[in-house]
């Protein structure tokens, strides 16, 4: 038995919803817990889940 097995995380591949770009990092979370994103080529920040339907992008 090993006394430590080598562990990681998942990949998660996230893309800017703006520019597509993958150079994103994690920005801190909503007042809801969900993690925010922010792009390091467009600095937008974004959502991967939203709590309201308005804010989701394409809806005016």
């Amino acid at each position: 038995m090993r006394a430590f097995e080598v562990l990681s995380w998942p990949v998660v591949n996230i893309h800017c919803p703006r520019c597509q770009s993958a150079q994103v990092y994690r920005h801190g979370q909503n007042p809801k817990g969900h993690d925010r994103f922010r792009c390091r080529d467009c600095h937008r920040v974004f959502q991967l889940t939203y709590t309201y339907e308005a804010r989701k992008p394409g809806l005016q």
